[in-house]
């Protein structure tokens, strides 16, 4: 097991080297300067040849950073910010997950969940909320639309917030890759 911050400016000797396992029984402290502007991060286990099953397993998890230069933007803040980790998985007749390993085209499981749930569904009020997804799916690309084909503003990627925001019908998602838009409930 080690720790890798995807996409995170961080010293080497703090970046989850694939062959910088932590043995059982030790610990590492990682230290992460923050010195870069607001952006949807993540974390997950990078140890060499297991990457694949850990992160089936659930070994990631959101790493949000927040810019207070960025608060002028008047984005959606609080509970109208909301992060979607989105993966598939398989599951077995008594409701455990069956991982299979597949060397040439990556786990594909038969069943997506968004945040660990089955057809996830949220209640959401009529204002504009900030959606921040992440393909934490080990093979599986996704295309994020909204029904009747209602636009949504993509306003940062993997590398933090774009220059200008974008209207977009469909955005693609592939592996590890993040993305945030923002959408508009106020017709709903």
């Amino acid at each position: 097991l080690n720790v890798h911050l995807h996409g995170g400016v961080t010293p080497p000797e703090f970046d989850g080297h694939p062959h910088d396992a932590i043995p059982d029984g030790t610990e590492r402290l990682y230290k992460y300067p923050n010195v870069q502007r607001q952006a949807t991060l993540w974390y997950h286990d990078h140890a060499h040849g297991e990457t694949a099953r850990t992160l089936f397993s659930g070994l990631a998890a959101f790493y949000l950073l927040d810019d207070p230069d960025d608060e002028e933007l008047g984005l959606p803040r609080g509970d109208y910010d909301v992060p979607l980790m989105i993966t598939d998985r398989s599951f077995n007749a008594d409701g455990s997950f069956r991982y299979r390993v597949d060397l040439d085209r990556g786990y594909r499981g038969d069943t997506i969940l968004v945040n660990g749930a089955v057809a996830p569904r949220m209640k959401v009020e009529r204002r504009l909320y900030r959606l921040r997804f992440l393909n934490a799916s080990n093979a599986r690309a996704y295309r994020l639309a909204l029904g009747n084909n209602r636009p949504m503003i993509q306003i940062a990627g993997d590398g933090g917030l774009l220059p200008k925001p974008v209207r977009r019908r469909e955005i693609p998602l592939e592996p590890a890759e993040r993305v945030e838009v923002v959408v508009d409930f106020r017709q709903f």
